[in-house]
C-alpha cells in the first residue's frame, strides 16, 4: 500500500528535512506550514502518518492523540518536541502516539527511526488487506494458498498444464488474463500465483467487478479527493493505491463500463493513478491479474470491450479447466475437502464410501468446484454416518443426472462436448457445390464456389465448437470479427448451434 505522510512542522527548513529522511518509494508526503486549517485538513483527507509538533496539540496534547488516532484511517502520531518531558512522553505514547522524537536527532537515528515506522505501518495494512476467506477451488490444503501452487490439486493432464504455464510466469510481473466457467477456482488460482512470486508479501486485493455499481466502480478503483462529488466529505484511496507492492485481482472484468475501461488502459500503461477529483497522479507498483467467464474475443467484436485493453490485459492467458475435463482430481479434491470439514465440525474420523466416491466422480459439476465444495458441506452437516453412502448425498448427484449445464459449457455434459467435438457434418455440406454452375465465367463461379466453401467451413465449425465464436477465430485464425462479418454474410447465428 501507498503510505501518506503529513508534516505538519512549523520551519519550512525542518519539514524539508524530515520529508527528506522519509522513504522515497511507496511514500506520498504532503508538507504542511502555518496554518489554521490544519485540523481540517486533518480530519478531510487520508492519512497513515501524522508528523506535527507539541504546540500543534489542544491541551491536554494526549486527547489531540485520540482525536487523530480516532479518524477513519486511523492516522499513527509521531509527536516532535523540543525538550524532554517524561511525564509528558509517557501520557502521549499511552494515548497511542507511535513516537516522541526530539527534533535535534541526528539524521542517520531520524532516518532509520520514520523507515521503521513506515515500513511497520505497511506491513499492518497488507496484512489486514491479505484477505484470506472464501472457498480454495482445487486446494489440498485449507482455505490459505500457504504452499502456492503445490497446494493446487492436479492428477489430469489440463490441470498439469495449466499449472506448469503458472509457473512459469508466477515469479513475473506480467498481467494474467484467468478465464473459465464460474466455479472452477479462478480467483485461487491467482492468491497461488502470488503466493509463489516476489510480491507473496505485500496485499492480494481483489475486486469484483460486477458486484459494484457503475456509479461507485471509478472511486473504489481509483480513490477521490474531498468534494469530487456530492458526499465526498473525506478524502479516500482507491483498489490500486491500497495495493501498492502487491496484487490487485480484478474479477468479472468484462464487466467494467465502458469509459472505466479507457482509464484501467491507461494506468496499465504507465502506472500513475490519478484520483477522481484529484489533479495530479501518482505511481503505483501493483501486478494487475484479471479473470472472467465470458469469452472476451467476443465481447471485443461486439464492441462491448476495447481491443486494446484486452491485448493489454492478456499478455499471458491462463485457462481453469472445468471440474468435468479433470474428474481424474475428484477423488483428491473430495478426500482434501471433506476431512478438512469434518475437522472443523467435530467430525472426525469420518470418510466418503466407495459407492458415494463413484458417484461424485461420475457427475457432470455444472457449477465446478465451487458445487463440489457445497455439497460435501451439505454432506458434513446432514449426514451423520460414519461412512458417507449414496444415499447421503444430495439427490441430483445420487440419482445421476448431470446436472444443468455450466455458465460456459454451451449446454454440453461431458460426453456431450466429446460427441460435439468428433462429429462430422453430412459430406455434401464439405464436398458438394451442388447448385453451383460450373461451366459458367470463372470470376463468377469462383465467387459462388468460395461461398459455398465459406458457409460449410464456418457451419463445420461452429457445430464442433457449440457456436463458441471466439474458439471459431482461434482455429480458423481469423479475428472474431471477421468471423461474425462471415457469419452475418451467410445468415448463421451461434445461438443456432448451442446445445438446448
Amino acid at each position: 500500500m501507498l503510505v501518506r505522510v503529513l508534516v505538519a512542522l512549523r520551519a519550512a527548513e525542518s519539514r524539508h528535512r524530515w520529508v527528506q529522511l522519509l522513504p522515497q518509494e511507496g511514500v506520498v508526503s504532503l508538507e504542511f506550514g502555518e496554518s489554521d486549517d490544519l485540523w481540517a485538513l486533518i480530519h478531510e483527507t487520508d492519512f497513515d502518518l501524522i508528523v506535527l509538533e507539541r504546540g500543534r496539540l489542544p491541551n491536554p496534547p494526549s486527547a489531540g492523540v485520540r482525536q487523530i488516532r480516532a479518524l477513519p484511517d486511523h492516522p499513527d502520531v509521531i509527536v516532535a518536541v523540543d525538550h524532554e518531558d517524561p511525564e509528558e512522553r509517557a501520557n502521549l505514547l499511552a494515548a497511542g502516539c507511535i513516537a516522541v522524537i526530539n527534533v535535534a536527532v541526528q539524521d542517520p537515528t531520524l532516518r532509520d527511526t520514520l523507515h521503521a515506522i513506515v515500513q511497520r505501518r505497511r506491513s499492518e495494512t497488507d496484512r489486514r488487506l491479505d484477505m484470506t476467506e472464501g472457498v480454495p477451488p482445487g486446494s489440498t490444503v485449507g482455505t490459505v494458498p500457504s504452499r502456492g501452487l503445490l497446494g493446487l490439486t492436479a492428477r489430469s493432464m489440463p490441470m498439469q498444464r495449466l499449472l506448469a504455464q503458472a509457473r512459469l510466469i508466477a515469479d513475473s510481473d506480467t498481467t494474467v488474463l484467468i478465464t473459465g466457467e464460474t466455479g472452477v477456482g479462478k480467483e485461487y488460482l491467482a492468491r497461488a500465483i502470488r503466493a509463489d512470486s516476489h510480491r507473496s508479501g505485500g496485499p492480494f486485493v481483489p475486486v469484483n467487478c460486477g458486484a459494484l455499481p457503475e456509479g461507485l466502480l471509478e472511486t473504489e478503483l481509483f480513490g477521490h479527493e474531498r468534494g469530487a462529488f456530492t458526499g465526498a466529505t473525506r478524502a479516500r484511496r482507491g483498489f490500486f493505491e491500497l495495493a501498492h507492492r502487491g496484487t490487485l485481482f480484478l474479477d468479472e472484468v468484462a464487466e467494467l463500463p465502458f469509459h472505466l475501461q479507457v482509464k484501467l488502459l491507461r494506468v496499465l500503461e504507465d502506472r500513475r493513478v490519478q484520483r477522481v477529483g484529484g489533479e495530479s497522479s501518482f505511481l503505483v507498483d501493483v501486478r494487475v491479474m484479471a479473470a472472467t467467464n465470458r469469452d472476451l474475443e467476443e465481447e471485443v467484436a461486439r464492441g462491448r470491450l476495447r481491443e486494446d485493453l484486452y491485448y493489454r490485459l492478456a499478455v499471458v492467458t491462463l485457462v481453469v479447466p472445468p471440474l468435468r475435463d479433470r474428474a481424474e482430481d475428484i477423488p483428491d479434491l473430495v478426500r482434501s475437502r471433506f476431512r478438512r470439514l469434518t475437522d472443523l465440525s467435530g467430525k472426525r474420523g469420518r470418510e466418503i464410501g466407495p459407492d458415494a466416491m463413484e458417484a461424485l466422480c461420475s457427475y457432470a459439476w455444472p457449477g465446478n468446484v465451487r458445487e463440489l465444495f457445497n455439497a460435501l458441506e451439505q454432506v458434513t452437516i446432514l449426514s451423520s454416518r460414519p461412512v458417507v453412502e449414496v444415499a447421503d448425498l444430495p439427490h441430483r448427484i445420487a440419482s445421476g443426472r448431470k446436472g444443468m449445464p455450466g455458465s460456459d459449457s454451451g449446454g454440453l455434459s461431458e460426453a456431450e462436448s466429446t460427441d460435439v467435438l468428433t462429429a462430422r457434418p453430412p459430406v455434401d455440406k464439405v464436398n458438394s457445390f451442388a447448385g453451383v454452375a460450373l461451366d459458367g465465367e470463372w470470376a463468377q463461379t469462383k465467387d459462388a464456389v468460395l461461398a459455398k466453401l465459406e458457409s460449410a467451413y464456418l457451419d463445420r465449425l461452429l457445430t464442433q465448437t457449440a457456436g463458441r465464436v471466439g474458439l471459431v477465430a482461434s482455429r480458423a485464425g481469423l479475428s472474431p470479427r471477421t468471423v461474425f462479418a462471415l457469419m452475418k454474410k451467410h445468415g448463421l447465428t451461434k445461438e443456432r448451434y448451442r446445445r438446448k
